[in-house]
């Protein structure tokens, strides 16, 4: 079955029609909330359980990040492996700002799902099964909707490859100042071409506080490479986005690169590194988990000279003629 979503839905013509030729809408949304009441009920009748096999977010469009929406689309894609025929990518070339589908942007720059498409195709690939929490508007709408039948957090591997995989996998649940609050770890070695669930990820007893806490997973190759996710455990909208500015030491290597090793106490969402022209960043628009230094390699032209900002965002300014 193919998939598709439906931004500034209205009441749901555009949806309905998408539904009789035969697509499944995994996401919607729209700012109004008598929109949301009119959609919500026709689609129940149509058999799209809000919270269980789609989700509508009542919200500004400014506040819905495409390249978040994107990657978890991509990843429940590729999580159900040979059960679905297709899915709709839609206004990939739009040039359009940040905060839509599209990869590139006017001048060809890349924009923030750019990079989270880019992690989301590795060969192998962690992914969060269970629950949407983004689907409610937190924990409490979860514990009251699924009173009588809790749904659980499971991490799922996808090995795209046509050779079985030895991996090392964790998963970790900590608050963004770095509280470590539970952690699993274990080896497995994944079949060819196939998903198969790795772990259970257990929440009974923790009492977290849903915008200050999160859920890392990442797994490890026999070659070294290392692919990771992160699940929040409270919508979008309402996650903690202002964070201290990550500490960075910026060197020059051998072959005129820049390095930057970023390294923060608290956990950053999606740092950026902006790209003017001539600049390009070996890695953008990742998350900087609390405790952890990455490096990031960056190329810049000659006379051109790094500067931090001051925001919750790693900003890479060039200034010509400058040494």
């Amino acid at each position: 079955m193919p998939y598709a979503i439906d931004l500034f839905c209205g009441a749901g013509g555009c949806s309905e029609g998408l539904i009789q030729a035969g697509f499944h809408i995994l996401f919607s949304s729209d700012i109004s909330p008598m929109v949301e009441l009119t959609y919500r009920n026709r689609h129940e009748q149509l058999g799209l359980i809000q919270g269980k096999n789609t989700w509508f977010e009542r919200s500004d469009i400014r506040d819905l990040t495409g390249a978040e929406i994107l990657r978890h689309i991509y990843d429940e894609f590729r999580a159900r492996k040979f059960v679905c025929s297709g899915l709709l990518f839609w206004t990939l070339g739009d040039s359009m700002g940040i905060h839509n589908w599209s990869l590139i942007d006017y001048d060809l720059r890349r924009k923030p799902a750019y990079h989270a498409m880019k992690r989301a195709m590795a060969d192998v690939i962690p992914v969060i099964r269970g629950y949407e929490v983004q689907s409610f508007r937190g924990m409490a709408d979860y514990a009251a909707h699924w009173a009588n039948s809790p749904e659980p957090l499971t991490l799922q591997a996808v090995n795209d490859t046509l050779a079985p995989q030895p991996i090392r996998w964790r998963w970790q649940i900590l608050t963004v100042d770095g509280l470590l609050l539970r952690t699993a770890a274990g080896e497995a070695t994944l079949p060819p071409n196939a998903s198969v669930p790795l772990a259970p990820i257990p929440l009974d007893g923790l009492a977290l506080a849903p915008a200050q806490t999160l859920l890392h997973a990442e797994i490890t190759t026999a070659d070294g490479t290392t692919a990771d996710t992160r699940y929040f455990f409270a919508p979008y909208a309402q996650m903690l986005r202002t964070h201290p500015a990550p500490d960075c030491e910026a060197t020059r290597t051998a072959d005129g690169l820049y390095r930057l090793r970023l390294h923060s106490a608290t956990f950053v969402w999606q740092l950026h590194i902006s790209e003017p022209d001539g600049v390009f960043a070996q890695d953008n628009d990742f998350d900087l988990l609390p405790g952890v230094t990455r490096d990031v390699l960056v190329r810049a032209p000659e006379g051109w000279k790094l500067q931090l900002g001051e925001n919750d965002l790693l900003l890479v300014e060039g200034i010509h003629g400058m040494n």
